[in-house]
């Protein structure tokens, strides 16, 4: 994630494994081309594989659908905070992310 620039914008996220009906909603911290860092309630496990669709706004019909991979995960003092490596995600979805990430520059 440090290769890349870095953005700082707080995003909502859903974030499922396996399973959409275990979904956890949290907000994005820190966003790159190609990894995110999220604050959950409840911590994720690392090296586990995930969808996480992004929300750009609080009525957001299509959110931007990614698959990461959890890199490390961590309990702080009212949330979890988690990295996800999102390399595994569709590169159009990616660019999406990217045109939208270089217009809020």
């Amino acid at each position: 994630m440090r290769r890349f620039p870095r953005f700082t914008h707080s995003l909502q996220v859903k974030i499922w494994g396996e399973h959409p009906s275990t979904a956890c909603h949290g907000r994005t911290v820190e966003l790159s081309e190609q990894g995110v860092r999220v604050t959950t309630r409840e911590p994720l496990t690392q090296g586990r594989d995930l969808q996480l669709e992004l929300y750009l706004c609080e009525t957001d019909p299509f959110p931007i659908r990614l698959v990461g991979e959890c890199r490390w995960s961590r309990s702080e003092i009212q949330e979890a905070v988690a990295g996800i490596d999102l390399r595994k995600s569709n590169p159009r979805c990616l660019n999406v992310l990217k045109d939208y990430l270089d217009s809020r520059e």
